[in-house]
Protein backbone atom coordinates (compact mmCIF):
# COMPACT_ATOMS: atom_id res chain seq x y z
CA UNK A 1 0.00 0.00 0.00
CA UNK A 2 2.63 2.37 0.64
CA UNK A 3 4.22 1.61 -2.40
CA UNK A 4 1.32 2.73 -4.11
CA UNK A 5 1.48 6.45 -2.55
CA UNK A 6 5.00 6.61 -3.52
CA UNK A 7 4.14 6.82 -6.61
CA UNK A 8 1.44 8.75 -6.64
CA UNK A 9 2.74 11.06 -4.64
CA UNK A 10 5.52 10.81 -7.57
CA UNK A 11 2.77 11.83 -10.14
CA UNK A 12 1.60 14.79 -8.44
CA UNK A 13 2.47 17.64 -10.81
CA UNK A 14 5.08 20.39 -9.27
CA UNK A 15 5.28 23.91 -10.77
CA UNK A 16 8.72 25.30 -11.33
CA UNK A 17 9.65 26.25 -8.26
CA UNK A 18 9.09 22.68 -6.66
CA UNK A 19 5.71 23.47 -5.42
CA UNK A 20 2.60 21.23 -5.55
CA UNK A 21 -0.36 22.68 -8.31
CA UNK A 22 -3.63 23.14 -6.10
CA UNK A 23 -6.64 24.57 -5.94
CA UNK A 24 -10.06 24.68 -4.45
CA UNK A 25 -8.83 25.04 -1.19
CA UNK A 26 -11.58 24.34 1.84
CA UNK A 27 -10.54 24.11 5.57
CA UNK A 28 -11.93 20.93 7.06
CA UNK A 29 -12.26 20.01 11.00
CA UNK A 30 -9.04 18.15 10.14
CA UNK A 31 -6.81 19.56 7.62
CA UNK A 32 -7.31 21.40 3.99
CA UNK A 33 -9.63 19.83 1.17
CA UNK A 34 -8.08 20.52 -1.79
CA UNK A 35 -7.57 19.42 -5.20
CA UNK A 36 -3.92 18.50 -6.76
CA UNK A 37 -3.04 18.23 -9.82
CA UNK A 38 -1.57 14.22 -11.05
CA UNK A 39 -0.13 13.38 -14.26
CA UNK A 40 -1.97 10.82 -15.06
CA UNK A 41 -5.62 11.42 -13.46
CA UNK A 42 -5.87 15.06 -13.77
CA UNK A 43 -7.06 17.15 -10.70
CA UNK A 44 -7.89 14.20 -7.83
CA UNK A 45 -9.28 15.58 -4.45
CA UNK A 46 -6.42 15.62 -1.09
CA UNK A 47 -7.14 15.92 2.40
CA UNK A 48 -3.99 17.33 3.72
CA UNK A 49 -3.19 17.03 7.62
CA UNK A 50 -0.62 18.28 9.68
CA UNK A 51 -0.15 14.82 11.13
CA UNK A 52 -0.59 13.09 8.20
CA UNK A 53 0.92 9.72 8.44
CA UNK A 54 2.58 10.55 4.89
CA UNK A 55 5.64 12.53 4.46
CA UNK A 56 4.26 14.12 0.94
CA UNK A 57 0.62 14.78 3.45
CA UNK A 58 2.29 16.63 5.61
CA UNK A 59 4.63 18.69 3.17
CA UNK A 60 1.32 19.74 1.29
CA UNK A 61 -0.72 20.49 3.95
CA UNK A 62 2.63 22.85 5.45
CA UNK A 63 2.39 24.68 1.84
CA UNK A 64 -1.07 25.33 1.87
CA UNK A 65 -1.02 26.69 5.19
CA UNK A 66 2.09 28.58 4.73
CA UNK A 67 1.91 29.57 1.19
CA UNK A 68 -1.99 30.06 0.48
CA UNK A 69 -3.39 30.78 3.23
CA UNK A 70 -5.48 33.91 2.29
CA UNK A 71 -6.95 31.18 -1.14
CA UNK A 72 -8.10 28.70 1.61
CA UNK A 73 -11.83 28.98 2.24
CA UNK A 74 -12.91 29.23 6.16
CA UNK A 75 -14.46 26.28 7.94
CA UNK A 76 -18.65 25.98 6.89
CA UNK A 77 -19.27 25.99 10.51
CA UNK A 78 -22.82 26.29 9.33
CA UNK A 79 -22.40 23.24 7.13
CA UNK A 80 -20.72 21.30 9.48
CA UNK A 81 -23.68 21.96 11.98
CA UNK A 82 -26.51 21.13 9.63
CA UNK A 83 -24.23 18.09 9.34
CA UNK A 84 -24.43 17.21 13.03
CA UNK A 85 -28.03 17.74 13.77
CA UNK A 86 -28.63 15.48 10.70
CA UNK A 87 -26.63 12.53 12.14
CA UNK A 88 -28.93 12.99 15.47
CA UNK A 89 -31.71 12.89 13.76
CA UNK A 90 -31.14 9.86 11.83
CA UNK A 91 -30.23 7.99 15.02
CA UNK A 92 -33.38 9.16 16.57
CA UNK A 93 -34.87 7.88 13.71
CA UNK A 94 -33.37 4.58 13.42
CA UNK A 95 -34.23 3.84 17.00
CA UNK A 96 -37.81 4.78 16.49
CA UNK A 97 -38.23 2.38 13.52
CA UNK A 98 -36.53 -0.31 15.56
CA UNK A 99 -39.01 0.48 18.26
CA UNK A 100 -42.46 0.88 16.28
CA UNK A 101 -43.57 -3.07 17.14
CA UNK A 102 -43.80 -1.55 20.67
CA UNK A 103 -46.38 0.72 19.98
CA UNK A 104 -48.67 -1.49 17.33
CA UNK A 105 -51.95 -2.89 19.16
CA UNK A 106 -51.24 -6.52 18.12
CA UNK A 107 -47.58 -6.06 20.50
CA UNK A 108 -47.36 -8.70 22.92
CA UNK A 109 -46.15 -6.26 25.78
CA UNK A 110 -48.14 -5.83 28.84
CA UNK A 111 -49.44 -1.95 29.29
CA UNK A 112 -47.08 -1.39 31.59
CA UNK A 113 -44.11 -1.88 29.52
CA UNK A 114 -46.40 -0.48 26.40
CA UNK A 115 -46.61 2.67 28.52
CA UNK A 116 -42.19 2.43 29.37
CA UNK A 117 -41.72 2.20 25.17
CA UNK A 118 -43.92 4.91 24.87
CA UNK A 119 -42.39 7.29 27.18
CA UNK A 120 -38.50 6.19 25.35
CA UNK A 121 -39.97 7.09 22.24
CA UNK A 122 -41.03 10.83 23.10
CA UNK A 123 -37.95 11.26 24.64
CA UNK A 124 -36.83 10.18 21.43
CA UNK A 125 -38.32 13.07 19.69
CA UNK A 126 -37.92 15.53 21.93
CA UNK A 127 -33.85 15.26 21.79
CA UNK A 128 -33.74 18.07 19.47
CA UNK A 129 -35.09 20.22 22.36
CA UNK A 130 -32.42 19.61 24.87
CA UNK A 131 -29.83 22.31 25.37
CA UNK A 132 -26.73 21.73 23.77
CA UNK A 133 -28.42 19.55 20.53
CA UNK A 134 -26.72 18.45 18.31
CA UNK A 135 -23.51 18.66 20.07
CA UNK A 136 -24.36 17.34 23.36
CA UNK A 137 -27.27 14.67 23.75
CA UNK A 138 -28.79 12.64 26.88
CA UNK A 139 -29.91 9.75 24.85
CA UNK A 140 -33.00 7.89 26.44
CA UNK A 141 -32.44 4.57 27.98
CA UNK A 142 -34.28 2.02 26.17
CA UNK A 143 -36.65 -0.45 28.34
CA UNK A 144 -35.59 -3.45 28.80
Amino acid sequence: MGANFLIMEDKFIKDESGKYIVRNLQYTQSGVDCEIQHSEWGWIPFTATENDCESYGRAVYAQLVNEHAADIAPLDTQLIAEQERMAARSKRDALLAKSDWTVLPDSPLTTAKKTEWKTYRQALRDISLQEGFPNTITWPTMPV
